[in-house]
């Protein structure tokens, strides 16, 4: 908190103490019966356990307040400032203004659960938000967190991290020459690796990849023979449910004779940010480098019946298909609750089928499912065109 600052102190059944006061130009807020409490530099939380302590001393035995600040302190950026957040933010959250390094899954939920407590929020990243993801989502994703007041700030590179009294600042190469970040915490988001440095693996004559991630094959078998590894510990497809799936075969296969063999090509995957991502299967770059003849469809979500009822259409839904053959190969979804909607589609793909056969198939109306079978229709119909639930 800094002079000008205006905060709301309510002390529960003290109607008399709570209010609204402003931080005078020597830092302090003056209370009724308290006198002056010194707010300058503090936290919210700071300024809470300072007030409390005074109301101990000098008039409650158990005071419990709340605070909440009535106006933002301005995030600076070379001494541009951002526009701040649009939620308000109460005492419990210290941290008024943060960076989040890393625009993936990890980095955009945490960045939405801060920016939704009140915090001021800025993703750092180098390439996008979920960069995993179709460029189509990424860049609606985008739009949403910045239509929320979370910026999003893309930089060629990362090249020094510094503790500036009370701040951090977070010197990033833009391509434009270097620039300063300021903010009051850093939460590095930049990926996750196996914690295998201390298992001696190299002893046990257990390969590892570069990453440090246990080298195993289809069947779970690391490279010593008797000896398996399944989940996060092989630094691939990093779900809960993957890692059970993984170790349900090893157990198996080190019993059966490795009979069995670890199939990804329907696993879904979702980020839970708001609207959600979820896809299954190929992307389309990954479609084209597999050699594919590769046809798209892409249905924004102002065309799904269920989001117009809603009055929500962030997002989109985009399927992706071998031309010759019209098969499914992948099928991606921005949408909110679009998690629920995503094993339909991998249920699609592990069949087999083509998007005529998912355009064909029975959905039931005003649902988000529903725009799986529209996105499939909009390979070869204007589905604009079309009455409602027509084939």
């Amino acid at each position: 908190l800094g002079s000008g600052d205006r905060v709301k102190v309510t002390v529960f059944g003290e109607d008399d103490l709570s209010g609204e006061f402003e931080v005078d130009g020597s830092g302090n807020i003056s209370m009724p019966l308290i006198g002056t409490v010194p707010a300058g530099q503090k936290t919210v939380g700071e300024l809470e356990q300072q007030i409390m302590t005074q109301l101990k001393d000098g008039y409650l035995k158990d005071p419990k307040i709340a605070i909440e600040v009535l106006n933002y302190r301005p995030f600076y950026i070379l001494g541009e400032v951002n526009e701040p957040g649009s939620y308000p933010y109460r005492s419990g959250m210290t941290v008024l203004n943060a960076v989040v390094m890393g625009g993936g899954y990890i980095g955009v939920e945490l960045a939405q659960v801060f920016a939704r407590a009140g915090t001021v929020v800025t993703i750092v990243t180098r390439r996008g938000l979920v960069p995993e993801a179709e460029p189509e989502i990424g860049k609606a994703l985008t739009r949403a967190f910045e239509e929320e007041g979370i910026a999003v700030r893309i930089v060629r590179s990362y090249t020094r991290v510094a503790q500036q009294g009370h701040t951090i600042d977070l010197t990033v190469d833009t391509g434009d020459g270097p620039q300063i970040i300021e903010a009051e915490e850093l939460l590095l988001a930049t990926g996750r690796f196996p914690n295998t440095a201390h298992l001696a693996l190299d002893r046990a004559g257990i390969e590892i990849c570069a990453r440090g991630g246990i080298v195993v094959d289809d069947r779970m078998r690391t490279s010593r023979s008797g000896v398996y590894a399944a989940g996060d510990v092989t630094g691939r497809d990093q779900f809960v449910y993957m890692a059970a799936y993984g170790a349900r075969l090893a157990a198996k296969n080190a019993m059966n004779g490795d009979s069995l063999i670890y199939d990804n090509a329907a696993m879904p995957a979702v980020v839970f940010s708001d609207p959600q991502v979820a896809s299954v299967g190929l992307t389309e770059a990954a479609a084209r480098a597999a050699g594919h003849d590769v046809r798209t469809s892409v249905l924004p979500l102002d065309a799904v019946p269920r989001a117009l009822a809603a009055r929500d259409t962030r997002g989109l839904i985009k399927l992706v298909a071998d031309g010759p053959s019209k098969r499914l190969l992948g099928a991606h979804i921005l949408a909110p609750e679009g998690a629920d909607s995503i094993q339909t589609a991998a249920m699609a793909l592990r069949a087999g089928m083509t998007y005529e056969d998912l355009g064909a198939m029975i959905f039931p109306y005003l649902t988000t499912v529903e725009g799986l079978k529209l996105a499939a229709q909009t390979f070869d119909k204007d589905v604009a065109a079309l009455s409602c639930c027509a084939g």
